[in-house]
């Protein structure tokens, strides 16, 4: 699993091990957001705050889902580089 892939919060092993016990195996569903979706919606956010873009060019939604995952996914890349 990539980095992009880990949730947010994760689930403490703890947790995990008492859902695979009631036979909730797929744990990682119940984790929420992924990294880069959370990412993702914060650049998007910050895109649709006042003064980004411009009213006049109104940007489609499309646009900014595009734009948003792009910057999430610069931000996961150079972390990645960190390391």
């Amino acid at each position: 699993m990539s980095k992009a892939d880990e949730p947010v919060v994760p689930i403490d092993s703890l947790i995990r091990d008492a859902l695979r016990e009631k036979h909730l195996e797929d744990a990682r569903a119940l984790s929420g957001l992924t990294k880069h979706e959370y990412f993702a919606a914060m650049a998007m956010q910050s895109l649709l705050g006042p003064g980004v873009l411009s009213q006049a060019s109104r940007p489609t939604g499309q646009y900014v889902a595009h734009e948003s995952l792009k910057y999430a996914g610069a931000l996961l890349a150079e972390l990645e580089k960190q390391k």
